[in-house]
């Protein structure tokens, strides 16, 4: 609000009261000097105890607060924009629908989904290595070993020399899906798959042996220095996938 200084040159307070009201009136305010151009109206009678110095107050205190209330110009208030609170949303570990989360269960489930994006990536590199030594029947040579360790790489390379041969058909993966709350010899994440060969024959040297099976492989990972290994491996014959 800006303050005014307002004063009075003249009050024309000499002579009659005909001259007196056609006195000039200057006021100034601040630093302006601003002639009033109403007219002071008084009769040939003044109040009781009254005079037209009074009068002319009155109307002058009258001018300046008008003056003072047009000065006065409101500030506009600036209110920052709220900022909107981020929600999350997290996937369960085995799937399902996505439900809100706090921002730290957000980061635990980012943490847990690259986990299991790596162990898929293991799984199925040794699916493939698995693949061409079952087609083949040749010795794994090592082939095994950038991708597991302990009791899943003793199994694995015991069933490739065994000598077992898939012909025909093809050698499936049906499915591969997280398997979350079971631990083997310090795994962090596990896998579940159906590998599905039914459909070529197995052979060993020149015996056919059979169709080939179907089985459910429950696959453990644990961390090696910095790489992820199949470390555990149940596998079982199942009917179908």
């Amino acid at each position: 609000m800006q303050k005014v200084l307002l004063s009075v040159d003249s009050l024309g307070v000499a002579g009659s009261d005909a001259s007196r009201a056609r006195s000039p009136l200057w006021i100034t305010l601040g630093r302006r000097r601003v002639r009033w151009a109403g007219r002071v109206m008084m009769g040939s009678s003044h109040p009781p105890g009254g005079s037209l110095m009074r009068s002319s107050r009155i109307l002058i205190a009258a001018v300046a607060v008008g003056v003072v209330l047009s000065a006065c110009t409101p500030t506009p208030v600036v209110r920052p924009t709220p900022t909107p609170t981020p929600t999350f949303a997290c996937t369960p570990e085995a799937g399902g629908t996505p439900a809100p989360c706090s921002q730290a269960e957000f980061e635990e489930t980012k943490a847990k989904d690259a986990l299991y994006a790596e162990a898929e990536a293991v799984y199925r590199r040794l699916f493939d290595i698995r693949t061409t030594l079952a087609r083949s029947g040749n010795p794994p040579d090592g082939a095994f070993d950038p991708y597991a360790t302990g009791s899943a790489l003793t199994d694995l390379n015991a069933t490739a020399l065994d000598g077992v041969r898939i012909e025909g058909g093809e050698i499936k993966l049906a499915w591969l899906r997280r398997l979350p709350g079971l631990t083997v010899e310090g795994s962090t994440v596990a896998l579940e798959a159906c590998v599905d060969m039914s459909s070529g024959v197995a052979k060993r040297g020149g015996a056919t042996l059979g169709p080939g099976n179907i089985a459910l492989e429950r696959v453990f990972f644990r961390r090696v220095d910095t790489t992820l290994k199949a470390n555990a491996a149940q596998t079982k014959e199942v009917a179908s996938c």
